[in-house]
């Protein structure tokens, strides 16, 4: 086989895949969100420290604080959350007309994105603000919002919304019917994956968006959602064991 039939070959696979997964390029996005939360300081934590001045700079400065953080939430959301909703995702392409899949798949995000802003503007204000306001240091910080995070493992809420995370609705094929049914699609999901990853993603905030939290935090999520059917008391016990680890590793 010549060089020139090898590409070829490559680059037909290519197209097949990019058929078979026309949500690709939103996974391309979340690979470059990691990519970059990975490398920059929050992977190193100094992100955590600057976090928790943040409280006391919304005095001066608000919105610049505050919107420095929610990007970051976003970029946060963007990298975890959206690997999670891949199946969604092909589904909305499935159900909508050929020719329509991208723009289906990209009403879709912009719903379930919408969800996790919306949260998100609560999530940065109540961490910016509050432990600042109550002398509650960084480390404190993270074990409280882990702890609630152990905790909403074992509630019911979580359970349902945990289910509610694979339902389905109708798509209409075309005009604006489309459009609106994809966003609500995208909405519904988001509402179940705040339910139900919220308290892990409140940690990795608190966190300051720390590698170790998010990458524990991301694997115990996808276990949930693709993994067998584990006991809601070994995942608390496992979110208990990340505070363990950071705190080891922060030391």
């Amino acid at each position: 086989m010549s060089e020139t039939d090898g590409v070829t070959q490559l680059l037909a696979a290519g197209r097949r895949m990019a058929r078979q997964h026309p949500e690709w390029w939103s996974l391309v996005c979340s690979a470059g969100a990691w990519a970059y939360l990975l490398s920059g300081p929050w992977a190193s934590g100094v992100a955590h420290h600057a976090q928790h001045k943040t409280g006391s700079s919304l005095g001066e400065n608000p919105w610049q604080a505050f919107g420095g953080a929610w990007l970051a939430w976003l970029v946060m959301v963007l990298a975890m959350m959206v690997p999670l909703v891949g199946d969604p995702l092909r589904k909305t392409a499935a159900r909508s007309l050929w020719r329509r899949r991208h723009r289906a798949i990209g009403g879709f995000l912009a719903g379930y994105l919408a969800v996790w802003a919306f949260f998100g503007v609560v999530v940065v204000w109540t961490l910016a603000a509050v432990p600042d306001r109550l002398s509650i240091r960084p480390a404190a910080s993270l074990t409280i919002a882990l702890g609630f995070a152990a905790l909403w493992e074992l509630t019911a809420v979580k359970r349902r919304a945990l289910v509610s995370c694979h339902r389905t609705r109708p798509i209409a094929p075309v005009g604006w019917r489309a459009d609106r049914d994809c966003l609500r699609y995208g909405w519904s999901i988001g509402c179940g994956c705040v339910l139900s990853c919220g308290g892990l993603m409140i940690a990795c905030g608190a966190g300051g968006h720390h590698a170790l939290i998010m990458v524990g935090a991301g694997g115990i999520s996808a276990v949930e959602r693709f993994g067998p059917r584990f006991d809601s008391r070994t995942l608390a016990a496992a979110i208990g064991g990340i505070a363990v680890v950071y705190a080891i590793a922060a030391a």
